[in-house]
C-alpha cells in the first residue's frame, strides 16, 4: 500500500508539474499573441499615418491640378475671344476690300466709258 501511495503521489506530482508547464506554455503563448497584436497595431498606425500623408499630398496635387486646369481654361477662353475678334476683323476687312473692289471696278468702268466717249468725240471731229 505504501508503494501504491508513493506511485499515486508521484503521479499526482507529475500531473501537477505537467499542468504547471501547460499553464506556463499557455501564458507564454498568450503573451506572444499580445505582443504580436501590439506590433500589428503599431504597424497599422504607421500605415494609417502613411496613408493620411499620402491622401493629404494627393489632395494638394489635385488642388494644384484643378488650378492649372482652370488657368488653362481661362487662357483658352481668352484665346477663343481673341480668335473670334480676329475673325470679325478679317470679315470686316474682307467686306471693306469687296466694297473697295466694287468701287474700283465701277470707277474703272466709268473711266472706260469716259475714255470711249472722248474717243468717239475725237473720231467725230476728225
Amino acid at each position: 500500500m505504501c508503494e501504491q501511495k508513493m506511485i499515486i503521489d508521484m503521479l499526482e506530482k507529475r500531473w501537477k508539474d505537467e499542468e504547471e508547464k501547460q499553464l506556463k506554455r499557455e501564458k507564454a503563448e498568450e503573451e506572444r499573441w499580445k505582443n504580436l497584436q501590439k506590433e500589428i497595431e503599431k504597424g497599422n498606425e504607421s500605415l494609417k499615418d502613411k496613408l493620411d500623408k499620402l491622401e493629404e499630398k494627393l489632395k494638394q496635387e489635385v488642388g494644384e491640378m484643378k488650378k492649372d486646369i482652370n488657368a488653362l481654361k481661362r487662357e483658352n477662353e481668352d484665346k477663343g475671344k481673341r480668335i473670334s475678334t480676329n475673325k470679325q476683323k478679317i470679315e470686316m476687312m474682307k467686306k471693306s476690300l469687296e466694297e473697295l473692289e466694287k468701287k474700283t471696278k465701277e470707277k474703272i468702268r466709268e473711266l472706260e466709258e469716259e475714255t470711249n466717249k472722248q474717243k468717239k468725240r475725237k473720231w467725230r471731229h476728225a
